[in-house]
């Protein structure tokens, strides 16, 4: 079977190099160096952490005064919502675009013109989808809101002017977490693009024993319970390293600006730079009436596609609690969490073709 989670993109040679890697501070340096080449700053401006949303995080409180809203799209993970906490601010959601999974610059404009105190803005391109940042631009420079860039799903893409994502904002934040562009298990970086922005402070300290040995054998984990799934006994084995904290869910990781990313998982990420797929998004997507068939349909023919961002705004479901949301403010995100259909880039012509030919009789029409 096809899956999205599970270390999907990993093959077997690729989890046993991620298991036994080995790192030095020089990888560390060297990462440090390729992120503030291509981001255009200095790599004494890149700090790198042992998640995304510690870098997130740091991002958001460089830049934004402590107090400020913060807008974020929507849907979104609960991994923005909580960093954007952590900094001391507010999130304030923004409605999804007709047609898109995310805000359009109408979307941001409206919010921005609703006597808010936003100060800065999330510019998160969900699932590779690029934003119009010309227009949006424009908007945040009209209303001094700042821009930060924030790469999970998005590392090499271009925007419609042509601009690669992660040159434009004051602030930019990488997530090398499970299934995103760059897959190290864990870990993040921020690069401070604003020469006048005070940088985050440094981490320092080394994640625990028990987070390390975690990201280590994830992948190997995940290979394991995709080779059983079809007997199901990789549902049940899955369930039991959950259960014995030997997978943690990508939802509950730490946010700790003072831990590190470790330098083998420094070394992994930037090889994984330097050969992105720049062509490819994080995730294709389509929007389908009956998502719930869809999905049936799909894991009939051999793709489990099955995802913690359907069906809820702020995702996992189990922790939309954390935000109040007035569903009737945010009727483009509501529609997109309930028709949403994503599936991952490693995906062959062949898959593709068959994934298309099932969803087609389902899309919505634009």
């Amino acid at each position: 079977m096809k899956f999205l989670g599970l270390a999907a993109g990993f093959s077997a040679k690729d989890a046993f190099c991620h298991l036994f890697a080995c790192g030095k501070k020089t990888d560390s340096e060297e990462l440090r160096r390729l992120l503030a080449e291509k981001y255009q700053a200095s790599a004494d401006r890149v700090v790198l952490y042992h998640t995304g949303r510690s870098a997130l995080a740091a991002a958001i409180e460089a830049v934004t005064p402590k107090g400020s809203e913060v807008a974020i799209a929507c849907p979104t993970c609960v991994a923005v919502v909580r960093a954007v906490r952590a900094a001391g601010c507010v999130p304030v959601l923004v409605d999804a675009a007709p047609g898109k999974i995310q805000f359009g610059p109408q979307e941001l404009k409206a919010r921005l013109e609703g006597g808010t105190k936003v100060r800065a803005v999330i510019i998160q391109n969900t699932l590779g989808e690029t934003v119009d940042i010309t227009a949006i631009g424009r908007i945040c420079q009209k209303h001094q809101v700042a821009i930060i860039e924030d790469l999970a799903h998005c590392v090499g893409r271009h925007y419609p002017d042509g601009r690669e994502v992660g040159t434009v904002g004051a602030a930019v934040a990488l997530s090398f977490g499970k299934g995103k562009s760059i897959d190290t298990t864990s870990g993040g970086a921020v690069i401070i693009r604003d020469a006048d922005t005070s940088l985050p402070r440094l981490p320092a300290f080394k994640p625990r024993l028990s987070d390390r040995l975690r990201d280590r054998w994830y992948p190997f984990f995940g290979l394991v319970c995709r080779g059983l799934w079809r007997i199901k006994v990789g549902k049940a084995i899955l369930a039991l390293l959950v259960k014995l904290h030997l997978i943690q869910k990508s939802a509950d990781a730490a946010l700790n600006l003072d831990v590190r990313l470790t330098h083998w998982q420094a070394k992994l990420a930037a090889r994984q730079l330097q050969r992105l797929d720049a062509s490819r998004p994080l995730r294709g997507h389509a929007f389908v009436e009956q998502q719930e068939k869809v999905l049936a349909a799909l894991e009939q023919s051999g793709f489990y596609f099955r995802e913690i961002w359907y069906g809820t705004l702020i995702s996992p479901a189990r922790y939309q609690h954390e935000v109040t949301v007035a569903f009737e403010q945010l009727p483009g995100a509501v529609r997109a969490a309930q028709e949403v259909i994503n599936w991952p880039n490693y995906c062959t012509e062949k898959d593709l073709t068959q994934i298309r030919s099932i969803i087609k009789k389902y899309e919505v029409k634009s």
